[in-house]
């Protein structure tokens, strides 16, 4: 993730349209995302955004997340794609 110094403009650059897809399409919850963080990481969570059950990983994404930029790096950089028979 970065955050531009002088806009404020934050990015999270992900390598392939499947990452993507999984943040913006997952029914998992952030509980199960969470699980292997140390109880520092998972209570700074509850404390910040309520009970890590309350939402998927989707729902996250667009509600807390959507002033966030998904960017491909994998468009700006072909050769980090993974050929299609290993997608």
């Amino acid at each position: 993730m970065a955050k531009s110094l002088w806009n404020g403009h934050t990015q999270l650059f992900v390598v392939g349209a499947l990452t993507g897809r999984f943040l913006t399409t997952s029914t998992s919850t952030i509980e199960w995302a969470l699980a292997p963080s140390s109880p520092h990481a998972r209570a700074r969570f509850v404390q910040r955004f309520g009970l890590a059950t309350d939402f998927t990983i989707a729902e996250f994404t667009r509600v807390h997340c959507a002033h966030i930029e998904l960017v491909d790096l994998a468009t700006l950089v072909p050769s980090l794609a993974l050929p299609p028979e290993l997608i």
